[in-house]
């Protein structure tokens, strides 16, 4: 009887833990285009490009929201870094689009900053 008692705390346990995993965003990446969608955490650019730590040539960030009201936050480097990006749309349809003078920078897209509904996206454009 222990041994199934203790099997059975064993497996929730597990799955008690397995229900803290961090989320995973779906990224898409083709040369210097990254495109993040069903975001639901925080997109850090050096788990997409893990070997350049230094940062990339930003050209653009395009926000693409799920519904009216939606809002992208996107910092330089970390959570603490200056903003790239903080827009508010108006409607699914406003979509946004940043351009940059090609400076090295790391994005980070800040998700506890955002208001982002299914189906929104954000394509950042790297000098590749």
């Amino acid at each position: 009887m222990k041994k199934i008692l203790s099997m059975v705390v064993l497996l929730l346990a597990l799955c008690l833990m397995a229900g803290g995993a961090r989320a995973a965003n779906t990224i898409n990446q083709v040369d210097g285009v990254v495109e993040v969608s069903a975001i639901d955490s925080d997109w850090v650019f050096t788990e997409t490009f893990s070997d350049v730590t230094s940062g990339m040539r930003l050209i653009s960030i395009q926000f693409n929201p799920g519904a009216a009201d939606d809002v992208c936050v996107v910092k330089n480097g970390s959570d603490t870094g200056p903003a790239l990006m903080n827009v508010i749309c108006m409607d699914a349809y406003d979509q946004r689009v940043k351009y940059f003078d090609s400076a090295i920078r790391r994005p980070y897209l800040d998700y506890s900053a955002c208001t982002l509904s299914s189906g929104a996206t954000v394509i950042f454009g790297f000098d590749y």
